[in-house]
C-alpha cells in the first residue's frame, strides 16, 4: 500500500577534496530504507553521519510503511564539515494528489555552494529518485 510512496535522494558531491555529510535526519512519517529494498529499514542514526566523497553520490531513501495508509515525510541537512549547505524536505503522502520536494535554508545569492535539483514527480505516488548536485562556487 504505502510502499508506492517513496523517494530516493541522490546527493552528488561535486566539491573537490571535501566530503558532504548528512545530519539532522528526521521523519514525520514512514521509514528510511537502504535504497535496494523497501523491506530493509535503516535507522535515523545510520542515515545521519553518512557521507558522499568528492565526485561520488550518497543515496538516502524513505518510503511509507507496508500495509499502512501513510506515505513518507521528512528532512535532513547536508553539511560540508561544520558548514550547513542546505536542508532537504519532502512530503509524499498517501491518498493525496500532490507531492512536495524543497531545498530549504539555502540562499542561492549568498551561498558558497551551487545546489541544483533534478526532475521529480509532483503527482501522487512516488516522488522517485531526485538528483541533488552540490558544487562549490
Amino acid at each position: 500500500m504505502a510502499y508506492a510512496q517513496w523517494i530516493v535522494v541522490a546527493i552528488v558531491n561535486m566539491v573537490q577534496n571535501r566530503d558532504l555529510t548528512v545530519k539532522n535526519a528526521h521523519l514525520y512519517w514512514g521509514k528510511f530504507f537502504d535504497c535496494y529494498s523497501k523491506d530493509n529499514e535503516v535507522s535515523t542514526h545510520e542515515v545521519e553521519g553518512s557521507s558522499a566523497a568528492p565526485f561520488e553520490a550518497k543515496y538516502v531513501g524513505a518510503c511509507g510503511r507496508s500495509d499502512s495508509a501513510s506515505g513518507t515525510e521528512g528532512s535532513f541537512d547536508v553539511y560540508d564539515d561544520a558548514t550547513k549547505i542546505c536542508r532537504v524536505y519532502w512530503s509524499c503522502p498517501w491518498g493525496s494528489k500532490d507531492n512536495e520536494f524543497r531545498v530549504e535554508d539555502y540562499n542561492q545569492s549568498t551561498s558558497a555552494y551551487q545546489v541544483t535539483v533534478g526532475p521529480w514527480s509532483r503527482n501522487s505516488g512516488a516522488i522517485g529518485t531526485v538528483v541533488l548536485t552540490i558544487r562549490s562556487r
